[in-house]
C-alpha cells in the first residue's frame, strides 16, 4: 500500500481531494498546516521560546539563541532542559514552510532582533499582521521573494520601529 493510499481516507474530509485525486501540492499544504498549528499546552510546558523554536525548525527555518553564535537548524539538537535560559534572538525562515496560522508562536518572545523571511511559499499578508508582538525588539526584518505578500501586508509593518 502506498503512502498516498494510506492517508487518503484521513484527508478525504478536508476537501483537499478533487475527483478522488490528491495532488502533491494539496498534500504538502495539508501537512504544512499541521506543522504550523499552535499547541497552547506545549507553550505552557516548555515556554514560548522553546515552542517557537520547535515550530520554526519543524517548518525548515533556523534560530539563533541569545548569546550563542551557532544557528540551530536541527530539531533533534534543541535543548532538552533549562528552557527558560534559551531565548530566540534571530530567525531565518529562508525557504521554510511557515504559514500565518503559526505566527501566534511569536507571542511572548522578548528578544527577537532579526527575522529573515525569504522565499516563504506559504507566507501571506496575514502572517505580517501577526508580527506586532515583536514590535519592541525587532531591529531587522527582511521580506523577499514571498509571492503571497502584497503591499497591504508591507504597509501594515510601517508602525514597527
Amino acid at each position: 500500500m502506498s503512502f498516498l493510499s494510506a492517508i487518503r481516507p484521513v484527508i478525504a474530509g478536508t476537501k483537499l481531494i478533487s475527483s478522488n485525486i490528491c495532488t502533491q501540492r494539496h498534500l504538502w499544504g495539508w501537512l504544512n498546516a499541521i506543522f504550523n498549528s499552535v499547541d497552547d499546552e506545549r507553550i505552557k510546558v516548555v515556554g514560548p521560546d522553546r515552542a517557537c523554536a520547535e515550530w520554526l525548525l519543524r517548518c525548515g527555518a533556523s534560530v539563533r539563541w541569545k548569546n550563542f553564535d551557532r544557528w540551530e537548524k536541527d530539531y533533534n539538537h534543541l535543548p532538552t532542559s533549562g528552557f527558560d535560559k534559551f531565548k530566540i534572538e534571530d530567525i531565518d525562515a529562508t525557504d521554510s514552510a511557515i504559514m500565518s496560522i503559526g505566527f501566534p508562536h511569536l507571542n511572548n518572545l522578548e528578544h527577537v532582533k532579526k527575522m529573515i523571511l525569504h522565499n516563504c511559499t506559504y507566507l501571506s499578508d496575514d502572517g505580517l499582521f501577526k508580527l506586532d508582538p515583536l514590535a519592541n525588539t525587532l531591529e531587522h526584518l527582511q521580506i523577499s521573494s514571498c509571492g503571497d505578500v502584497t503591499n497591504k501586508g508591507i504597509m501594515h509593518l510601517s508602525h514597527l520601529r
